[in-house]
């Protein structure tokens, strides 16, 4: 959007010349800006259902079956699930790989505690 209105400057100065106000040229803008959101979330969208319904093709060393409607809406209910605990300040990818380290440490001083000298 940024580069639209960069690239457009020209064209703006000539709105503004035939009497266009501010306002109406920053209207411009977020619509365009508003539809091309709009392409890109139905892109995405699209995009990521085929990836979803097609995963067993796409990877195919993944062996976990694949159901479009069940695994999908699994999908989603993690993702919104993950969404709601990072903005009450959890970060549960973090604190797994904060737990992960934690125990990886333990083990090791275990593993150099138990070996004979």
């Amino acid at each position: 959007l940024i580069m639209m209105v960069t690239d457009k400057e020209a064209d703006i100065a000539i709105l503004r010349t035939l009497g266009a106000s501010p306002r109406s040229v920053m209207v411009i803008f977020v619509i365009q800006g508003i539809i091309i959101g709009l392409v890109g979330l139905a892109l995405g969208v699209a995009g990521g259902l085929a990836l979803a319904w097609n995963l067993d093709v796409a990877v195919p060393f993944l062996r976990i079956p694949v159901s479009p409607g069940r695994n999908v809406s699994s999908l989603v209910e993690v993702a919104a699930r993950n969404r709601l605990l990072q903005m009450r300040g959890h970060h549960s990818a973090r604190e797994f790989q904060d737990r992960l380290d934690q125990a990886l440490a333990d083990a090791q001083q275990r593993r150099f505690r138990d070996e004979p000298e």
